[in-house]
């Protein structure tokens, strides 16, 4: 319980200007925009659309016409979908895509294409010249700028708090449920209070694959999968730590553990992106 007003606003999450970073908010997206975009066509199989999510890395990709004009994006959790309603990974990739497309157009100011993912709840936005595909704008291309800035926010601050986690016993099957229906991209194992692990969608993605899609592999236990290697970060230190452990690691989000290992939040580059206006 605070004890005056004045400490509750103190304790509120500041906002962070994007000039912080040095970045001009009315300069042009395609200047921050990844130019080589990873895509699909549209007569693309779900099982190309899996192959080409696990080696990029990415959550989601922009699937085009003959004509480069995006038609749709499809998601990891899309293809999560497809697999537990039993449809044919042969199956054209834009038979499960999303239609309804958010995008930027190349010339576009940064700090709208910001608002557009922060409205949207879009980590990645294609980005359209004449109609057609010519880039993909992400959070990672912004957050990566504030890195090496004091932002004086403490990750406690922007953290989830009390985030959904498993224990090793839970099936395979269930977890791809859980991943299917709440779109996390990461879910904590833990046990007895303490992290132990984690499984990533990537991670689900790659064993689909491996197992060829078999339905009848899924009623293990998920500890067999599970990445015991776990990147965390104090919830004491400012948020600019948790962008440099992010970019170190290669990865979009960070567990918050206390010195006991126990499970306290998570941070993700849309908390991030969240607090940068």
């Amino acid at each position: 319980m605070y004890q005056s007003i004045q400490e509750a606003i103190d304790a509120k999450p500041k906002n962070i200007q994007l000039e912080r970073a040095g970045i001009n908010r009315y300069e042009k997206v395609l200047v921050f925009a990844n130019t080589r975009p990873v895509f699909l066509k549209e007569n693309d199989k779900i099982e190309s659309a899996v192959h080409k999510i696990i080696q990029s890395g990415h959550r989601s990709i922009p699937i085009v016409n003959k004509k480069h004009a995006v038609v749709g994006i499809v998601t990891t959790p899309d293809m999560i979908n497809a697999f537990l309603k039993n449809q044919s990974f042969k199956d054209p990739a834009a038979t499960i895509m999303t239609r309804e497309v958010i995008f930027v157009h190349h010339d576009d100011p940064i700090g709208l294409a910001l608002q557009k993912m922060k409205i949207s709840r879009r980590g990645r936005l294609p980005v359209i010249r004449n109609k057609k595909l010519i880039g993909v704008i992400s959070e990672y291309d912004i957050t990566k700028y504030f890195a090496h800035y004091d932002l004086r926010v403490k990750i406690s601050e922007v953290m989830t708090r009390k985030p959904l986690f498993i224990t090793h016993d839970v099936s395979i099957f269930d977890v791809l449920r859980i991943l299917a229906n709440s779109k996390y991209r990461r879910l904590p194992v833990v046990e007895h209070g303490r992290v132990v692990g984690v499984i990533t969608a990537s991670d689900m993605l790659k064993y689909l694959r491996n197992s060829d899609f078999n339905m009848s592999e899924l009623f293990h236990p998920i500890d067999t999968l599970l990445r015991k290697k776990v990147f965390s970060v104090d919830k004491n230190k400012d948020m600019s730590e948790a962008i440099r452990l992010m970019l170190i690691h290669s990865v979009s989000g960070l567990l918050v553990l206390d010195d006991y290992e126990h499970l306290e939040g998570i941070i993700t580059e849309r908390d991030i992106i969240n607090q940068i206006i």
